[in-house]
């Protein structure tokens, strides 16, 4: 089996693309089938190994993950936790409290990474939406005057405070007279969301904003090929930070696209 405590249907999908012809879909359970198989009873499962993943969340005791690795019923089930920010398990085995080994996977050729971010100075601190939103469409007109400069359209990705911060904001930038598209992730229809790398595979006719809520965050790969900039939640735990907007714009073969990321420096 292979699963996870969050409730989010594009990891799942590319969870379950990864593993076609080695786990069965059936076996790769994120919060919401793993609720229905924990309400039926996982007792009487005897899986050989259980790969949980993004394990530093909802891991807990009583989750639904500690609910169905409980009702296992195999005394030799091997267990691999999989996360980038595993500080709590780490500290938990240094405790004593835990007993497992420890792989480390070290980063290969063309890996962009934090250190690089920085060093391009493509990294700023982002603006608290709810408290000074006149500052963030500052900001949106400063990002859509540097793609018009540069003939370059981008989409340009933000996490809202909550879903429906959006209808103000876009009224303030179209006030503005700024040729801005906006695609609302949680309310849109007619686009195939099983992949949220739908959206910008191909280059933008023009500057387009899609605004997300608790999307995009943990182990799902982003195409940055047409992202201009990301802009992620003001203050935030430094795993939420290392998890969200900026890791997704982290990994291989993305520094030739240059996102600037605003997060909570």
């Amino acid at each position: 089996f292979f699963v996870c405590g969050m409730n989010d249907n594009d990891l799942r999908a590319q969870a379950i693309t990864e593993f076609r012809g080695f786990i069965p879909e059936k076996n790769i359970l994120f919060s919401k089938q793993l609720q229905k198989v924990n309400r039926r009873s996982a007792t009487g499962l005897s899986p050989a190994l259980v790969i949980v993943d993004e394990s530093h969340y909802a891991s807990f005791r009583s989750s639904q993950v500690d609910k169905f690795l409980r009702n296992i019923d195999n005394p030799e089930l091997l267990v691999l936790s999989v996360s980038a920010t595993a500080m709590a398990e780490l500290a938990a085995g240094a405790n004593g409290n835990a007993t497992f080994g420890q792989v480390y996977l070290r980063p290969g050729d063309g890996y962009y990474s934090l250190q690089e971010l920085f060093s391009r100075d493509l990294i700023r601190q982002s603006v608290d939406i709810t408290k000074d939103p006149d500052q963030f469409v500052d900001l949106v007109a400063a990002e859509y005057e540097y793609q018009r400069d540069h003939g370059d359209s981008k989409y340009n990705i933000v996490r809202l405070p909550n879903q429906w911060y959006y209808k103000d904001l876009e009224d303030d930038i179209h006030a503005m007279d700024l040729d801005i598209n906006f695609i609302n992730h949680h309310t849109c229809t007619g686009i195939n969301i099983s992949d949220f790398n739908n959206y910008i595979r191909d280059r933008p006719e023009r500057c387009t904003i899609i605004w997300i809520y608790g999307s995009l965050r943990a182990g799902k790969q982003l195409d940055t090929t047409h992202i201009g900039f990301v802009h992620d939640t003001a203050s935030s735990s430094p795993d939420v930070i290392a998890q969200s907007l900026m890791g997704r714009v982290l990994g291989y073969h993305k520094s030739a696209n240059y996102v600037r990321c605003y997060t909570d420096i």
